[in-house]
């Protein structure tokens, strides 16, 4: 019961954690663990500090039968107003309004190139600069460069964070940079990656900066000098050329083992990550529609059921280990709009009321 416990919390965190409420999280979970199991970053569906920022409607699932103009989100009442979402005609966000964490994100796009700029709000204060958050892409959807600069509340920088990425034939990363850049530091602290590819592996070679007096123009010019005890991953293709295995080794000794498994439809499966003895495993199920029937995770089951919207309808939260009695029972009755999105959500807990969210969607 205690595992059901914490993952009830970690799924009460997620809720407010991330900028929008989906209600979709099985899909939610499946793509961040196949992304953190991807190479080549591209602009859709970024893990960033582990959070995902999403950029245009189809990262909220909803019903595409015609372009929605903003969408306010509200908790048991509508005084209780948690979001607001506003989008470009063409689906982009153009701003997020989070008033549970007290934050607004706008939107800038332009050729190739994604500006975040990020705020702190509040009633009686002006609006003050928190981040400002650029990616820049090429014309293969993969991301060549990161940049994001943080800011106190006098407005001044205090600290840059800088990627690179660099591609040979299209699309095969072969170096990415990475430094922080803080003010009234005397040393930049940072790592270069080195791919190399062969026919069923790809071999990721990281060579830390630690925290000596170094310059970015050092780190330019591909000096191994820094850390000569480099990180190695291994990345293992299947004859699908999907990575199927990741060893992660320091010294030359394998440290942490990720094996991935896959369906007939190409589907991530399982992945299991064996570290020190310690062994941690996701599990996926899916159903005829992709939705996702069964997802595991550290002796935890998690079941779901959808309605015709492929909406989560039901989720029932138990151990691997324990019978019924330590279940955990979540029941979602939406409400439709006329263009099938949902407006409505009553969550019911265990057969009691447990509270609602509200969405009031207006359309171009």
């Amino acid at each position: 019961m205690k595992k059901i416990f914490f993952l009830l919390l970690f799924v009460s965190h997620t809720i407010f954690s991330q900028q929008i409420e989906t209600f979709n999280f099985p899909k939610d979970t499946y793509r961040s663990v196949k992304n953190r199991f991807s190479i080549n970053p591209t602009p859709n569906y970024q893990v960033y500090n582990e959070y995902y920022f999403e950029i245009n409607l189809e990262d909220f699932f909803f019903n595409k039968n015609k372009p929605i103009k903003d969408v306010s989100y509200y908790y048991n009442n509508d005084k209780a107003k948690m979001y607001f979402v506003e989008f470009t005609v063409d689906g982009k966000i153009q701003k997020i309004e989070n008033f549970y964490d007290h934050k607004k994100i706008t939107f800038n796009y332009s050729n190739k190139i994604i500006t975040r700029q990020a705020y702190a709000i509040g009633t009686n204060i002006a609006d003050k600069l928190s981040s400002t958050d650029s990616i820049f892409y090429d014309y293969n959807n993969n991301i060549i460069k990161k940049s994001l600069t943080n800011y106190d509340q006098k407005q001044n920088i205090i600290e840059r964070h800088i990627e690179d990425y660099q591609y040979i034939d299209k699309n095969k990363l072969v170096k990415k940079y990475q430094y922080d850049i803080r003010e009234n530091a005397t040393f930049i602290s940072g790592s270069l990656s080195l791919y190399e590819y062969s026919d069923n592996e790809i071999t990721e070679k990281i060579y830390n900066l630690g925290v000596k007096n170094h310059t970015i123009q050092e780190l330019k010019k591909d000096s191994t000098i820094f850390n000569s005890n480099h990180q190695k991953k291994v990345y293992h293709l299947n004859e699908k050329g999907e990575i199927s295995k990741i060893d992660i080794s320091f010294s030359n000794k394998i440290e942490n083992s990720i094996t991935i498994k896959y369906d007939d439809f190409n589907r991530m499966k399982s992945v299991n990550s064996a570290q020190y003895k310690v062994t941690d495993t996701y599990a996926f199920e899916f159903d005829v529609k992709n939705n996702i029937v069964e997802l595991s995770k550290e002796g935890v089951i998690l079941n779901y059921k959808y309605d015709e919207n492929n909406n989560v309808i039901s989720e029932i939260i138990k151990s691997d280990s324990n019978n019924d009695k330590d279940s955990d029972v979540l029941e979602y009755d939406y409400e439709y709009d006329m263009n099938d999105n949902w407006i409505t959500i009553t969550i019911i807990r265990n057969g009691s009321t447990h509270s609602k969210r509200t969405r009031k969607i207006n359309y171009y």
